[in-house]
């Protein structure tokens, strides 16, 4: 199974791009990131909620029902790196997950996001908008709010935990030039 939507997507960077998830193929390599337990506590809120392989497949043939799903991926000298995922969801937002320690902070997350903020443009959205961004995660709320994303609120989940939402127009006139373009 393959997402549907977008072929692969070519970033500003070379060396990054998004392609679509490739079910089952890509599971062990998200089956490792959905082990870490930061990934688990910045996406799930439970580090110690580990999923398995069949959780993981799951969560991706779930995703690509009502989202464009994609894998990230790093070119090497021997050919691309798979290094976390990402989705464009109209109701779901655009969860980013870099799955390695040593893939983060490097600037990839920024990419991915100003390129998931263009296809948003491409598909016609009139904004995108971002719910669920715990509010321990202070590298995520910078990442949005680099791409020019704005805080709407504050909302509790179900166990008291508090996660901020987000909001970047996209049509002309409403604040749509952000940071993704600079």
């Amino acid at each position: 199974m393959t997402s549907s939507g977008a072929g692969t997507l070519s970033t500003t960077d070379p060396a990054i791009r998004l392609r679509p998830v490739r079910l089952p193929d890509d599971v062990p390599a998200a089956v490792a990131w959905y082990q870490d337990p930061e990934v688990l506590h910045f996406s799930q809120g439970d580090a110690d909620a580990r999923f398995d392989a069949a959780l993981v497949e799951t969560m991706f043939r779930t995703m690509a029902t009502r989202c464009e799903v994609y894998i990230i991926e790093v070119r090497e000298p021997d050919g691309w790196r798979p290094v976390g995922d990402a989705s464009l969801c109209r109701e779901a937002g655009t969860p980013i997950t870099i799955g390695h320690a040593g893939d983060r902070s490097r600037g990839i997350g920024r990419t991915v996001l100003a390129r998931l903020v263009q296809r948003a443009r491409e598909l016609g959205w009139p904004e995108m908008v971002v719910s669920g961004i715990f509010t321990d995660n202070l590298s995520a709320r910078r990442l949005y709010e680099g791409a020019g994303f704005r805080l709407t609120g504050e909302i509790a989940t179900g166990d008291g935990r508090r996660q901020w939402t987000m909001r970047l127009p996209l049509e002309p006139g409403e604040g749509a030039g952000s940071g993704a373009e600079r």
